[in-house]
């Protein structure tokens, strides 16, 4: 296997790797207030009609398929390859090198084949890290333009915007799109949600959490995080509902942890409210 394929399955085990850890982070209910950390997530991309299967290492289960779109027809010319690299001298040297020679792998990648979505993911991300906002957006932009149904690129581009640009308004375009792209994934609900607080936009923050219900049935973290809301907020009468709600989801999931917790909580209540 070359090094391009190794970049791409690495990429992808640890993007479902950090898909998990984000699900179950949330699930376990291990912060007590009504919002969570925003990260750059990564997840598999949505299958499109037209699409390529990659197989990839045999593991226990089986050996595993990823099926990834087939890129889109693009008009406008991709970003420049090799751009000039910004002043590092503040950053670790030796990560500095290691993040140097990774751009080099994404770029000579790149040149042989412009379509390749885990080369333009690494790009951007790698150029982030150096500091090169800019050329971050730019890779991760036209990943979107030849994948426009993808996750990665735009939750990348969601937090780039407002995390590190401080520019909500384009930050709540990329989450949007990223959840169009999949209503089932709770991480670009969180995302979203923490800018709204973070802008003080707490009814489209409310909105956006009944959304996701909608959208996923089975989960009990939306109920969990509105009844937080409201609680932080005084009104302990919708926090109530929305602890019953989810500890009954809990209950018929029989996750027995969780169920102990929210009844917790949901008992401190009464005792916060005189």
């Amino acid at each position: 296997m070359n090094q391009s394929n190794n970049r791409t399955v690495i990429f992808i085990f640890a993007g479902v790797i950090i898909c998990v850890l984000v699900f179950l982070g949330i699930s376990m209910l291990g912060k007590k207030n009504g919002s969570s950390g925003t990260t750059s997530l990564a997840t598999t991309t949505t299958t499109a009609s037209a699409s390529t299967t990659m197989s990839l290492p045999s593991t226990a289960h089986g050996t595993v398929q990823l099926i990834l779109p087939k890129p889109q027809k693009v008009s406008v010319p991709e970003p420049v390859l090799n751009r000039p690299m910004p002043d590092t001298s503040h950053l670790d040297q030796t990560m500095v090198i290691q993040t140097e020679a990774d751009i080099q792998t994404s770029v000579t990648n790149l040149e042989k084949n412009n379509t390749s979505y885990s080369d333009w993911i690494h790009l951007g991300d790698d150029r982030k890290l150096l500091g090169d906002y800019v050329g971050a957006s730019q890779a991760w932009e036209y990943a979107g333009l030849l994948y426009p149904l993808n996750l990665i690129s735009f939750n990348n581009l969601g937090d780039l915007y407002s995390n590190f640009l401080h520019d909500s308004a384009k930050a709540e375009t990329e989450y949007q799109i990223a959840i169009k792209n999949d209503p089932t994934n709770p991480g670009s609900y969180h995302s979203l949600y923490n800018l709204y607080i973070q802008d003080k936009n707490n009814t489209a923050a409310v909105s956006l959490l009944k959304q996701g219900i909608q959208a996923i049935p089975g989960s009990f973290e939306f109920q969990v995080m509105l009844a937080r809301y409201y609680r932080d907020a005084g009104n302990m009468t919708l926090a109530k509902q929305y602890y019953d709600q989810a500890i009954s989801i809990a209950q018929k999931q029989q996750n027995t942890v969780v169920v102990t917790d929210l009844q917790s909580e949901e008992m401190q209540l009464s005792s916060s409210h005189n």
